[in-house]
């Protein structure tokens, strides 16, 4: 007989497939939210790093901008004969006395107030140069190998023999280098062995000189011997007695080392390494504003192997400097402004476009023209040209671009852009009374003129973010190849 009371051992019945694949998943959406949260966490700190250091760096350039500023800029006479407004009938009374006329002093050629804003920007832009390439010329290498974006003040250079090779075009501050011979369509202010130039190829001796300091340290780390003195190749002076100050030459053995460390160099870090050499490695009058033990290595870094240290955000990227960002288009000034005023005729996408919408809107107004001088319609006017034809620029400083005068085009070209290239615009179904170009009471494209305006004008230091692309343009190989100046680059030098 089968025992009574006798328990049955228990047991427990196992998992299902679906139960184990529900538990999983909810594992999984766990997990992802704690990765989600960590990876966020992580991006948090990478931005306020990023932040942090660039408001480091702004406030030390905020300080070097206005003690560049206030030093006095004194006009010469290339800035005098290029803010000048030049009449027609004295343009003929010129041409028909050439070449025993000479211009009087108090004819145009004076320190008038455009000139001091040319002149003052002229002296902004050798001080603080935001960029360099390396120079495609071989025959200029073994002297300046770094070009900081200058373009050379054409007219006579027979005196710029006596500065080595014909460099005189290329002095600073602008048209030092050239006669001082308005007859000779030159119109400068010193000649190629005059002690009055202060800078070469966009940058002064000293901006350079900051550059050039930090090549020579990591040339002598790397086991070239050193130059004698030290900083004999960025001393503001002419040590080797061959008439060119601070040239490569200067440097002795280091500088082969020097070149073949610029072999390395990809342009993508020209900004950043601009800027560290202004505020780390600054010489002369205004000095560094940081020492590198200020930055830890994760803030400043070698990416591209030549030598020379970037400021680089949380991810390893090169951060971007620019000295004046012109083009920038400001909420209040333009698109709130148009967006809010705008018609209700016009789509939204037709209001964004709009540049402004009435001569009553708040325009952009540059802080490095106060005056607003360089918008002075008698100036940019047809009749506004200037004597002489300066054939090496691209724009040519003599002829008249449209109605745009021979001066404010050399201007444009060669400083910062002062036209507004989104005047042309098409509204479907415009108001009464308004075209469908837009309303624009400083010339426009559809008219005779040149369509004027301002940029608010300020620094910029930017990161690229996480995706390392920078949502601003950056001068790249199709530009830069476009330029008669420039016309041996290859894309290599853009790496």
């Amino acid at each position: 007989m089968r025992p009574q009371n006798v328990k049955r051992p228990r047991t427990w019945p196992g998992f299902t497939l679906i139960e184990l694949l529900i538990v999983m998943v909810i594992i999984g959406i766990i997990l992802a939210f704690i990765l989600n949260a960590s990876f966020e966490s992580l991006r948090r700190a990478q931005e306020r790093q990023t932040q942090a250091l660039i408001s480091k760096i702004e406030t030390a350039l905020a300080e070097r901008f206005d003690a560049v500023y206030a030093s006095r800029a004194t006009a010469n006479q290339a800035h005098a004969y290029l803010g000048a407004i030049w009449s027609k009938d004295f343009l003929t009374y010129l041409k028909v006395n050439k070449p025993t006329y000479t211009i009087p002093a108090d004819y145009p050629l004076q320190a008038n107030s455009r000139a001091q804003i040319i002149a003052r920007l002229d002296y902004l832009k050798a001080e603080l140069p935001d960029v360099f390439m390396i120079q495609p010329d071989p025959n200029i290498n073994p002297y300046y190998p770094l070009n900081f974006a200058s373009k050379p003040y054409s007219g006579n250079t027979s005196n710029a023999t006596a500065f080595g090779l014909k460099f005189g075009q290329y002095l600073l501050p602008l048209g030092v280098g050239v006669d001082s011979d308005p007859t000779n369509t030159s119109y400068g202010d010193g000649n190629g062995s005059s002690p009055d130039h202060t800078g070469i190829f966009g940058a002064s001796y000293t901006a350079r000189g900051a550059v050039m300091k930090g090549l020579v340290d990591a040339a002598v780390a790397r086991g070239a011997a050193p130059p004698s003195p030290l900083n004999a190749g960025y001393d503001g002076i002419d040590n080797n007695g061959n008439g060119m100050v601070d040239d490569l030459t200067e440097n002795g053995p280091a500088a082969a080392m020097m070149l073949t460390l610029l072999g390395s160099h990809t342009h993508k870090t020209a900004r950043s390494e601009t800027l560290y050499a202004l505020l780390v490695e600054g010489q002369g009058p205004y000095g560094s504003l940081f020492n590198r033990d200020d930055f830890n290595d994760s803030e400043v870094k070698d990416t591209d192997g030549d030598g020379m240290m970037e400021f680089v955000d949380a991810w390893g990227e090169p951060l971007q400097f620019f000295r004046w960002p012109i083009g920038y288009v400001s909420d209040i000034a333009d698109l709130v402004s148009a967006a809010q005023n705008g018609p209700p005729q016009f789509t939204s996408q037709e209001r964004g476009l709009l540049p402004y919408y009435n001569a009553f809107d708040t325009r952009d107004q540059n802080p490095l023209d106060p005056g607003q001088s360089l918008l002075d319609p008698s100036w940019w006017a047809g009749l506004a040209i200037t004597p002489g034809a300066f054939a090496n620029d691209a724009s040519p400083f003599g002829a008249v671009q449209g109605e745009l005068s021979g001066s404010a085009s050399w201007f444009q070209f060669n400083f910062f852009a002062l036209t507004d290239p989104n005047v042309t615009y098409f509204v479907a179904n415009p108001p009464v009374g308004i075209n469908s170009s837009g309303p624009w009471d400083r010339g426009a494209s559809t008219s005779a003129f040149y369509a004027r305006r301002a940029y608010y004008s300020k620094f910029l230091v930017i990161s690229a973010g996480p995706d390392k692309v920078p949502g601003v343009p950056i001068l790249d190989f199709q530009t830069l190849s476009g330029l008669t100046d420039y016309a041996n680059i290859t894309p290599a030098m853009l790496a």
